[in-house]
């Protein structure tokens, strides 16, 4: 008995959290009994969270745009802003249109690019800061010394990020340039949209 009592003042002294171990049963833990933000990322099993316990997916729409007379190089067109969970981002162009909306008939979401030679537009998308992801080049067909007007998707834009959670902001960027004349692109309703997957 004198035994007894003695280990248990030693574990009283030492700490609760030691000596009340050995006084919960099993599967008894709640909720309520596990400080707020005392559980670590590192503590779960690998695949033990589910896509259903993430919540639904954060989407985030960036404004509508139209834009003409587009020269040079690191030209910002457009960019959208969002706060992820972790999962997967996909950035993706849509149009804010249908239908027949610009001079050379093409339907919204596009590139229309005019110029001597043969025309190249080279986009990349910047996330944050420093983060750089380039995009496949969009190049209308032209016969060297013609003059070229002609459009491209911006489908051809669409990419996927895995970005750390948090908040986080995409921008599109555009080099529009050929290997003479003066080519100029105008850009027709569109929207850059940033989706969790």
């Amino acid at each position: 008995m004198k035994n007894s009592a003695i280990l248990f003042l030693i574990l009283f002294l030492i700490s609760p959290t030691t000596w009340g171990s050995f006084l919960v049963p099993n599967g008894s833990i709640t909720d309520a009994k596990i400080q707020s933000g005392g559980l670590n990322t590192s503590s779960i099993a690998n695949s033990a969270v589910t896509l259903p316990k993430l919540g639904s997916p954060n989407v985030a729409y960036g404004t509508a745009i139209t834009t003409t007379g587009l020269t040079g190089s690191n030209v910002a067109v457009a960019s959208v802003s969002i706060t992820s969970t972790g999962r997967p981002v996909e950035i993706i162009f849509v149009p804010t249109v249908r239908g027949t909306i610009n001079n050379s008939g093409n339907a919204g979401n596009v590139v229309d690019v005019s110029g001597t030679t043969f025309v190249t537009i080279t986009g990349w998308i910047q996330r944050d800061a420093s983060t750089y992801y380039w995009t496949p080049s969009c190049s209308p067909v032209g016969a060297s010394g013609a003059t070229v007007s002609e459009s491209c998707s911006l489908a051809g834009f669409n990419f996927i990020d895995f970005p750390a959670a948090g908040a986080h902001t995409y921008t599109l960027y555009m080099k529009i340039y050929n290997s003479g004349g003066s080519p100029v692109a105008n850009l027709f309703n569109s929207q850059m949209i940033a989706v969790e997957r």
